[in-house]
């Protein structure tokens, strides 16, 4: 697996997020139709530096429930920077797994906002999309409860 370094991880996600908090929208181009003679997706993803993802860490990328179990793995075509697959049946969120130098290996999520994805959500911008999930995530998720009863009296 291919690793990226910290400031690298950071810049791509930090920048990913100005770019939304900034009121960047996806181009016409990206929202453009896959061929209906085929029933493949595409899903595109870039390096913190603006060059497509490497063929060996986007092949880290799976498909998983709402529930954000594991689906079964569709044949799949990998190249740099772009990826062609066979979608699920039913609505589904997106896992990316990247090793970050210094860091760890992280898991970057997209689910559309807790909706699922279906065929009609690609092509898609997979940098855009766990940016979108993530602070749609964080804005909406629960907020956890301290109980502040002892411990010991349990």
């Amino acid at each position: 697996m291919a690793a990226i370094d910290r400031r690298q991880f950071l810049t791509l996600t930090g920048g990913t997020a100005a770019l939304l908090t900034l009121g960047a929208s996806r181009s016409e181009q990206s929202k453009a139709k896959v061929p209906a003679l085929t029933n493949r997706i595409k899903l595109q993803a870039w390096t913190s530096t603006g060059k497509p993802m490497p063929a060996k860490v986007f092949n880290q990328t799976f498909f998983l429930t709402l529930g954000d179990e594991p689906m079964p793995n569709p044949p799949r075509q990998v190249d740099s920077g772009v990826l062609w697959t066979t979608p699920p049946p039913v609505p589904f969120a997106i896992v990316l797994y990247l090793a970050v130098k210094g860091f760890g290996k992280v898991a970057l999520y997209a689910d559309n906002q807790g909706r699922g994805y279906t065929p009609a959500d690609f092509p898609l911008n997979l940098n855009l999309a766990c940016a979108e999930s993530r602070i749609h995530r964080v804005r909406t998720g629960p907020i956890p409860s301290i109980s502040l009863q002892n411990t010991s009296e349990r």
